[in-house]
């Protein structure tokens, strides 16, 4: 090959790459979002500091131009659509004017599932939301080390559930040893 087929080649690539970006999907989870809804409707049972209710509220923080972040929250909330278990998903943008303190009260939510986010300091939203004692769960592990207290990932080809037990705790979670014992646990 010469120099000019290769920057022809080369050319061709990136040419590919900008006409079929857009029609590439966003970055995913790994763990199903059917999955994800059917622990996450069934994860407060275990806690037993849960307020006892017949339908949870989720609160799905996000940021609507943050096509992940998007497509992972209405994604979520589709799939308790789709399933019927007892959970009401409220979307939070949290890329709004209004801060997350104020879109609390107004939402009445009892856990709070963290979407893929993009320059947000989720230890920030963290503080917020353990302030009201809101329990909350994510896909991502980075946010684990911002004080998230649940994780959910996959082991191999079944979801794994991570606890990150002092931000539990913090969060006002007590949970069972039966949860504790199939969890992978983070002191």
């Amino acid at each position: 090959m010469n120099m000019r087929t290769t920057w022809r080649a080369g050319l061709g690539a990136i040419m590919l790459m900008v006409v079929l970006a857009p029609m590439a999907p966003a970055l995913e989870p790994a763990v199903p979002v059917d999955l994800q809804a059917a622990v996450i409707s069934n994860l407060w049972q275990l806690d037993r500091n849960f307020p006892r209710r017949p339908q949870l509220t989720l609160g799905v923080l996000y940021q609507e131009k943050f096509r992940a972040s998007f497509v992972a929250a209405h994604d979520l909330c589709d799939a308790f659509g789709r399933s019927k278990l007892p959970v009401r998903c409220v979307l939070i943008d949290i890329s709004g004017p209004s801060s997350l303190a104020d879109q609390l009260p107004a939402s009445g939510i009892d856990a709070a599932y963290i979407a893929p986010m993009r320059a947000a300091d989720v230890g920030v939203l963290v503080l917020v939301l353990r302030s009201k004692r809101i329990r909350t769960v994510t896909v991502v592990d980075e946010y684990m080390s911002a004080g998230v207290a649940v994780e959910l990932t996959l082991s191999g080809d079944h979801a794994q559930i991570v606890v990150n037990l002092p931000a539990a705790r913090a969060e006002g979670a007590d949970f069972s040893s039966q949860l504790l014992k199939l969890a992978r646990v983070i002191q």
